[in-house]
């Protein structure tokens, strides 16, 4: 099997003729959801015109004439087809191409989806992106608190943890619980410091799956930065939490009231809670600090600008309501953020797509994005120490956190 590079959650392949056939998998396909067949043609894929010239490129070169888009319940996948009979199979044409899909794939892909090519290393990659900002551009005089307003997310799969949070095995950290609109969500909180003085703090967002929290002390029990207080919490669905994961929904509020534990303890000054997070947490970072003014600077390592690059092992919501992914998708709504707000990449990740689309659409002189030459997606990790140590110098009424770019580049090598 040959592969194609595609972005980060996203899979890729070709036809093998020795694997189920197309007409087998659309026929599986209407036996597992009937209503799925009875989709009309329509146009579901767009592909740019640099994206319909790599994928042309490949299909030549492999003596193709079709794509075909496959979505299974882990990844998104291009593969390439030859012609045959596409009678039961959804087809659209996109800068000269054909693409096709089985009903369940149709039923399946996200609502304005396109495909087209990333950079990493200097070398093209094909990836999907939502078009939704294309089809129906975002409205600045709404935010996104607004647009949340109301809305009820429909989850389509239900995810649990059900794993309860070890115990640290020192006083360096504590296991709490703080309340949130979905019930008392595990967290961890590094120890109060000793001097009866207010300090700093930081909610930290971890990558992966951010709903459920592990531990991340060393094995004496100490933690990285001590002169800093830190909370880590877990979110709804995640460890033995009450709720179900929903995918940088409702997570957001329970941030938030992560936020509103902090500012109630008598050790943290509450006019210094700052909000950090890494890959899909540098995404619900940044979607946090688009709802509330709560944190004083927020730190998005590595975020997406659309949750659909994520792929669909992590979309539960209702595949086909545009409304779902609009108010996840945090490039959307750069225009409701109110405090300082600092974007990561780093240059080698192919996540840098994420990064270059929001800045180039960015108007709001609050965010700032850095892409860090030589780093790539986890190395870029090694500006945290940079950040802890520009939070504990910020201690004007307030924030004057910043950072240039040969400042960064500096720190990180």
């Amino acid at each position: 099997m040959i592969g194609l590079a595609l972005l980060t959650g996203l899979g890729c392949g070709v036809y093998e003729p020795n694997g189920p056939s197309p007409a087998t998998q659309a026929a599986t396909a209407s036996s597992i959801d009937p209503s799925a067949a009875q989709l009309e043609r329509k146009q579901l894929v767009i592909a740019t015109a640099e994206a319909a010239k790599e994928l042309r490129r490949q299909m030549d070169a492999m003596g193709y004439e079709m794509v075909w888009i496959d979505v299974s319940d882990r990844r998104f996948e291009i593969r390439f087809v030859p012609t045959f009979d596409t009678e039961g199979f959804n087809v659209c044409e996109s800068q000269g191409l054909t693409f096709m899909m089985d009903a369940l794939s149709a039923a399946r892909l996200p609502h304005g989806i396109g495909i087209h090519v990333t950079r990493a290393n200097g070398k093209p990659s094909l990836g999907f992106y939502s078009r939704l900002t294309e089809v129906d551009p975002p409205d600045p005089s709404i935010s996104l608190p607004e647009a949340r307003k109301g809305f009820e997310t429909k989850l389509v799969r239900h995810k649990t943890d059900g794993k309860s949070p070890v115990e640290p095995p020192s006083d360096a950290v504590r296991l709490v619980r703080y309340k949130s609109p979905a019930g008392e969500l595990a967290a961890y909180v590094t120890r109060a410091p000793e001097d009866g003085n207010r300090h700093p703090a930081l909610i930290w967002l971890a990558g992966g799956g951010c709903n459920t929290i592990g531990p991340f002390w060393s094995d004496s029990g100490e933690v990285e930065h001590p002169e800093l207080v830190t909370m880590i919490p877990s979110l709804r669905g995640g460890n033995d939490n009450p709720g179900f994961e929903e995918d940088y929904f409702g997570e957001v509020d329970d941030v938030l009231a992560a936020a509103e534990f902090l500012r109630q303890q008598t050790y943290v000054d509450p006019d210094r809670i700052y909000l950090g997070g890494q890959s899909t947490g540098g995404t619900l970072a940044l979607l946090a600090a688009e709802c509330s003014s709560a944190f004083r600077a927020t730190f998005s390592f590595g975020p997406v600008n659309d949750v659909i690059a994520y792929g669909p092992q992590a979309l539960h919501f209702d595949p086909t309501d545009p409304k779902e992914y609009q108010l996840r998708a945090p490039g959307r709504w750069l225009h409701s953020i109110r405090t300082p707000v600092f974007v990561l990449e780093g240059r080698e990740s192919k996540g840098f797509a994420a990064l270059t689309a929001m800045s180039k659409d960015n108007t709001n002189t609050k965010i700032r994005f850095f892409d860090v030459p030589g780093a790539d997606h986890f190395t870029v990790m090694a500006l945290k120490p940079a950040v802890v140590s520009k939070i504990l110098q910020d201690v004007g009424p307030l924030c004057e956190i910043e950072f240039t770019a040969e400042e960064i580049a500096k720190s990180f090598q």
